[in-house]
Parts: C-alpha cells; structure tokens; sequence
C-alpha cells in the first residue's frame, strides 16, 4: 500500500514538472508562467505601495521584493527551459522575452531597497502596470490561440 501511494505521488510529481509535448500542452504552461510573471508584478506594485504608505517595515519589504524576482527568475527560467514543439518558438520568444522584462524590472525595485534607495521605489515601479496589462494580453492571445 505505502509503495502505491509512493509511486501515485511521484508520477503526480513527474506529470507536473514533465516538458510539454504538444502544442496545447506548450500553451497552458506558456498560459501559466505568464499569469504567474504577472502575479509576482502585481505583488511588487502592492510592496511598493505599501512602503510609500508607510505600511509596511522596509526590511519586509526588501525580503519581499528580492522574493518576487526570484520566483520571477524561476519562473521563465523554468518555462525557456524547455524545447517549443514544432511551430511554438514565437509562443517561447513572447512569454520569455516578456520574461525578461519583468525580471529587470523587479531586480531593478530589488537593487534599490537593498541599497536604501526607498524614495525611488515609486519611479521604478512605474513600468509594472504596463507590464501587467502586455501579460494579460499575452495570456488572451495563448487562451485563444492567437498566433504568437
């Protein structure tokens, strides 16, 4: 009984991080790693906010952003990792391309609070919104099927 649970467990674990094998598959991930790149903007715009209200201990706040660019970098790390099938590498230049630019972004908000430079959080944080709205347009497009 132990050894089937085991063995349920990690094939469940295998199916979850396994590549994508067709096109479709490739898109829900693609559609995954895009609304979590635009949960961690999201996230990032509420830090900030928080320490321009004052609501928040900057020592908080650093750890939390320094978290949100690293669950970002894992994030489209994880999804360039693997091989587009055939006709998807415009769906892999958008979502990492995309990727990317969140990356910067959020290392950039990181950077700053951990050298104390609160005061420019607001500025920094200004491409995140236009961010969020690219990847909700992005995650549309792969939903639907738009080519990308």
């Amino acid at each position: 009984m132990i050894v089937a649970v085991m063995l349920a467990v990690l094939g469940s674990l295998w199916f979850g991080h396994a590549p994508p094998r067709s096109p479709s598959a490739y898109r829900r991930h693609a559609v995954q790693a895009v609304e979590y790149l635009r949960s961690q903007t999201q996230t990032a715009r509420l830090w900030v906010g928080a320490v321009a209200r004052d609501d928040t201990t900057r020592q908080a706040a650093s750890v939390a952003l320094q978290e949100t660019e690293n669950d970002a970098v894992a994030t489209v790390g994880r999804f360039a990792g693997w091989d587009p099938p055939a006709g998807a590498d415009g769906v892999r230049d958008t979502v990492t391309g995309l990727g990317d630019e969140v990356v910067q972004a959020l290392g950039a908000l990181r950077i700053a609070a951990h050298h104390g430079q609160w005061a420019k959080l607001t500025d920094l944080a200004a491409p995140l919104p236009g961010l969020a709205d690219r990847l909700d347009t992005v995650r549309g497009d792969l939903i639907t099927g738009s080519p990308r």
